[in-house]
């Protein structure tokens, strides 16, 4: 084996290490899961998008046959009913279809009864790590390979990527698993790689014609069609690339540059239509500006040459973009589905320039709102980018880019006006300066919306990790290899400021800027609500029926309820689907419950979820409908239409808790013409429904009025908030829940501390053995009551398990027996116990905020946890022990009815015998 073979085998060998270790990485993130069933992990991570998309892995992984899931995402009847749509033609679900195929086609045995939900995510993480191997893989492209150009450069990467993941990625958040991105990202990674080296050994530019340029440039290929199915923006990406490499074009001002960028265009070309082939001709791509701007840059490239005067470069450039705006203007009546892309580039430059498009002031309009409702599609954040100065990546980047402009006057302007180049030098700088000028355009890009940060900010890390290897001096300074000496002295200047950056980035991890509290700490998810709503859904509406909700809820309807259909979802390339979601968002305005009732039949559903979070003055102005719009201040909130179908005739509210409303839709012959609309706030409004809940759920009934109470008190509305406490009040004498739930009210909203002992004591005495209300009580013995006597007599007999309770460490809650091992220690005088105490919690809840605010009561060194074990036991808490858990929440602030297991359990198993009693194991309610 030669040495250049061992150089090459050595960059690859760290390529696959550091894939494997961001395999670990991302698993570490999404190991928070601890602590929640399977579904309620479903609940909390697959919200809006992810769960829309999500939901197509489970339909093709349940499908009774193979032949049946593919029908199913051909023949899609649930995602805008009352239509049938072909989901593979409409979305980017290729990735789901992939997945569920492997999983089927998997044998049993090597699966080893592995959930389909963990199969999905082992996936995603595969995905991830063989994304970072080919970053690396490019940076030693870029470098040169071996220990100076590969070696070393593919460290410094791999710890800039970790140092900065929470900055330019969401991979970290497990919320964010299913987003597009996150599946296109690696793919995005792989595919520069391919476009790089396609540059760096294209015939045209280095002389050699060889095999290797045709597997690159099908690779490239392959991999800019698997780009585009697993997310559409990514052909808005490829746009950049095109023009990055467009303009390096014109300014090399020579036909070989010119016959390697028509290869891209080709490339290109090709593999979109490959794409819309297998995506059934979707309208979007075939339309797309992507293919608009390669025919125009294709038709000036082919009409004339490289011009012999250099200055006039700029002329192709010029008529290329002729060509391309004669082209779009030619397309305007049929390209609709981006239309919104360019809402949203106008309302940016008018934010940055208010004289933008004229002097005259607009409004956004609805999909503008829409999208700047949710914080990732704002400008990028100044927090973003400062710290990078943690790490000199602004600094440094300036010395790869001093270095790669000044390869770029040398080798390739120096050879403009000649016939004809061969040399590597050429191809290489050619390559490197189109990836340098592509970084910068989707750092641009990233600016002006956040969320796509994470397509740029991966390669200016890799041109810092480059900055000074062998291979991007030698082409600055190619004279140099002659003399010896002062080659040996270069890579020995190379050699110590690479060992000395990684030494710097070393001193840096594990985290920066107190990352740890947001990575070291267990979660408490607000969906406890959200899990409970989608079980009685699933067993209360028939089957197929329609539901209206709004897009996010719409997604996670599709995925939790698998037996009904919606009418509106997140996705929205398509011009019909937004003027649909324009029409059915009405109900966010003062519309009249007789108007929607129209919208409802025309949609043939009965059934319409109100989320009470939205129960309010909202963004989402329409502009199909502004005679139903209404702003806060211009109208009372009882004009809304929320509070409006709340007591309408024409609406039965079927149930409710502290997030959601389920409305039925009456029949005509169900509404009395005499029939009058009530008033939110008169209990005979909430009756029908209270009167059905204490029948069916009478366990559950008085503590979800509670939390439905404070949900309305979140949205200021006391009147209706209090007339709800007042009937739970009435009911909730034997519910526990219900009592710990008014304690925290009262402890924690009205600050009336001293009134809450009471509740909380009687919910530990219903239930005894609930660590939630145990550790509530005892906090509050201790802080506020100051009362001895009763924490002894509440701790006192739970050393060991008593009659019907439970010892503590019995009660399987870490923050619980943090909590106690102080009162063990202080009023207790037991240090045994104590210790035992506090051995479970380390052990059951490292990351727990009760462990960390307490552990200087236990360090020898009275320190805290940062202090005394240090960032690397912390980073090994996270990625090694796998130490955070998850808990869950109810949306209106307490763990009253969520916060333990096995209440969350037995929940589940009422609901279950419920429904088999009341339907027989079918049907719903009618």
């Amino acid at each position: 084996m030669d040495l250049r073979t061992q150089e090459v085998l050595a960059a690859w060998v760290v390529a696959v290490v550091v894939g494997c270790l961001h395999y670990a990485e991302v698993s570490g993130y999404n190991c928070v899961y601890q602590g929640l069933s399977m579904a309620e992990q479903k609940e909390a991570f697959l919200k809006t998008e992810n769960a829309f998309y999500f939901s197509y892995y489970d339909d093709f992984v349940e499908a009774p046959t193979l032949g049946e899931a593919i029908w199913r995402m051909l023949r899609d009847d649930r995602s805008e009913a009352p239509d049938v749509i072909n989901a593979v033609h409409r979305f980017n679900i290729y990735q789901e279809v992939i997945c569920g195929f492997l999983f089927r086609c998997t044998p049993y045995w090597i699966l080893g009864g592995l959930d389909s939900w963990f199969f999905f995510r082992g996936c995603s993480y595969v995905l991830q790590g063989l994304g970072h191997v080919a970053l690396l893989r490019l940076a030693a492209a870029v470098g040169g390979d071996g220990l100076l150009g590969g070696v070393l450069p593919g460290i410094a990467l791999a710890l800039l990527s970790f140092l900065h993941r929470l900055d330019f990625s969401r991979i970290h958040d497990v919320g964010m698993l299913e987003l597009r991105e996150n599946w296109a990202m690696p793919v995005i990674f792989a595919q520069v790689w391919a476009m790089t080296k396609l540059f760096m050994i294209h015939p045209a530019l280095c002389g050699k014609d060889s095999w290797e340029f045709i597997s690159w440039r099908w690779a490239f290929r392959l991999l800019t069609v698997l780009c585009i199915l697993v997310w559409q923006f990514s052909a808005f990406a490829f746009l950049l690339q095109v023009s990055a490499a467009f303009l390096c074009t014109l300014l090399a001002c020579h036909n070989s540059a010119r016959s390697a960028m028509m290869e891209l265009l080709n490339s290109h070309l090709v593999a979109v239509a490959m794409a819309a082939a297998l995506l059934f001709g979707n309208e979007l791509l075939v339309q797309h500006l992507l293919v608009t701007q390669c025919i125009a840059i294709k038709v000036v490239l082919s009409v004339r040459k490289a011009p012999s005067w250099r200055l006039l470069f700029w002329l192709d450039g010029a008529l290329a973009v002729v060509l391309f705006l004669v082209l779009r203007v030619l397309q305007m009546p049929f390209a609709t589905a981006d239309e919104h892309v360019w809402e949203l580039y106008a309302n940016k430059m008018r934010t940055l320039f208010p004289s933008y498009l004229g002097t005259v002031h607009k409004e956004p309009t609805f999909n503008t709102r829409l999208y700047n409702a949710v914080s990732v599609f704002d400008f990028i954040s100044w927090k973003n980018i400062e710290v990078g100065f943690q790490t000199k990546v602004y600094q440094i980047a300036a010395v790869a880019v001093a270095l790669q402009i000044g390869a770029f006057l040398l080798q390739i302007l120096s050879h403009a006006g000649k016939s004809s180049i061969s040399h590597e030098s050429y191809a290489h700088v050619f390559g490197s300066t189109v990836l340098l000028v592509q970084t910068g355009l989707f750092l641009v890009l990233g600016c002006f919306i956040s969320r796509l940060k994470c397509i740029g900010v991966p390669f200016l890390l890799l041109f810092v990790a480059v900055a000074v290897t062998p291979k991007p001096l030698a082409m600055l300074l190619g004279q140099l290899s002659r003399w010896r000496l002062l080659r040996m002295l270069a890579l020995a200047a190379v050699a110590a400021a690479q060992l000395g950056y990684v030494a710097f980035l070393s001193s840096k991890m594990p985290f920066i800027e107190q990352r740890y509290t947001s990575i070291h700490a267990d979660k408490g998810w607000p969906d406890g609500d959200r899990g409970e709503f989608f079980n009685w859904m699933s067993l209360n509406i028939p089957e197929k029926e329609i539901v209206l909700a709004a897009m996010p809820l719409s997604a996670e309807l599709r995925r939790a309820t698998p037996s009904l259909r919606i009418a509106i979802h997140p996705q929205f390339e398509a011009q019909h689907l937004r003027d649909r979601v324009q029409e059915l968002y009405q109900f966010y305005q003062c519309t009249s419950p007789a108007s929607f009732a129209k919208t409802m039949k025309k949609f043939q559903s009965r059934f319409l979820i109100l989320e009470f979070k939205r129960c309010s003055f909202g963004p989402f102005l329409l502009d199909r409908y502004p005679e139903v719009n209404c702003k806060e201040g211009e109208h009372p909130w009882h004009y809304l239409f929320c509070p409006r179908a709340l007591a309408s005739p024409l609406f039965e509210l079927l149930w409710a808790n502290a997030e959601f409303a389920v409305l039925r839709l009456r029949h005509d012959e169900e509404v009395p013409q005499t029939a009058k609309s009530g008033n939110v706030e008169d209990l005979k409004t909430w009756e029908p429904m209270l009167q059905r809940c204490q029948e069916e759920e009478r366990r559950e009934c008085s503590a979800r009025v509670a939390d439905l109470a404070l949900a309305f008190r979140k949205m200021g509305q006391s009147q209706v908030s209090k007339m709800l406490l007042r009937w739970a009040e009435t009911h909730g004498d034997e519910d526990g829940a219900f009592q710990y739930i008014m304690g925290h009210h009262l402890d924690y909203d009205l600050q009336q501390s001293e009134k809450a002992g009471a509740y909380y004591r009687k919910a530990v005495e219903l239930e005894p053995n609930n660590p939630v209300f145990v550790k509530e009580y005892l906090m509050w013995l201790e802080i506020v009551a100051k009362d001895q006597r009763s924490l002894v007599r509440l701790l006192g007999p739970r050393r060991t398990a008593t009659g019907a309770k439970l010892a503590l460490t019995d009660l399987g809650d870490a923050a619980l027996a943090c909590e106690a091992s102080v009162t063990a220690k202080e009023l207790f005088r037991d240090p045994d116990w104590s210790q035992e105490l506090w051995e479970y919690a380390l052990e059951n809840g490292k990351c727990n905020q009760c462990v960390d605010n307490n552990w200087a009561l236990y360090s020898p060194n009275e320190k805290s946890m940062r202090q005394d074990v240090g960032d690397w036991q912390l980073f090994l808490n996270v990625f090694w022990h796998r130490s955070m858990r998850s808990s869950m929440l109810s949306i209106a602030g307490n763990a009253g009815r969520h916060g333990h297991q096995k209440r969350r359990s037995a929940a589940l198993k009422r609901y279950k015998r419920m429904h088999s009693l009341k339907t027989g194991g079918a049907g719903g309610v009618d």
